[in-house]
């Protein structure tokens, strides 16, 4: 970034995490000074670890939540006695426009359902148990919002 705005300032107008109190800056026709750069530079480098924390904690969130929640409902199937296969899933996708992804939107949209705790959903050929399954690539977890929605099919029956 530094060299950029040394030799074209008004190039970092394109940064999405760039500080826009810097903007009418970027767009003088004044060269920069050394302390201005440093300036921008700090304000953009704390912005991208601010943004790489936010990352880091919905991504973990959603992994602790959904993980927590199979368990919850495999518990609870464990002490009732009920079979894991009466148990029915269903995709719901948050809705979020943080980063949809074109699976997650779909899978949400046709309220993709399984059979069976231990059944899993086929997002974009890739096999998981819920939203933020380790089984996932990176790609359809991080910053996804998605969740699960647990029920038991009382006409479930073991044919």
């Amino acid at each position: 970034m530094r060299a950029k705005l040394e030799l074209k300032p008004e190039s970092a107008l394109s940064y999405g995490l760039r500080d826009k109190r810097f903007d009418k800056l970027l767009t003088g026709s004044k060269k920069l000074t050394a302390a201005q750069i440093d300036r921008i530079t700090q304000a953009y480098a704390d912005k991208l670890l601010r943004s790489r924390a936010l990352t880091i904690a919905r991504t973990e969130r959603g992994a602790a939540t959904n993980n927590g929640r199979q368990e919850a409902w495999r518990q609870a199937a464990d002490k009732a006695g009920l079979p894991y296969q009466a148990i029915r899933k269903t995709w719901v996708h948050s809705a979020r426009k943080m980063d949809p992804r074109p699976f997650h939107i779909q899978a949400g949209r046709e309220k993709l359902t399984v059979q069976g705790l231990n059944t899993p959903f086929n997002i974009g050929g890739f096999m998981c148990l819920h939203p933020h399954d380790v089984m996932l690539p990176a790609g359809e977890v991080v910053n996804c919002g998605c969740t699960c929605k647990y029920s038991i099919n009382r006409r479930w029956r073991d044919d």
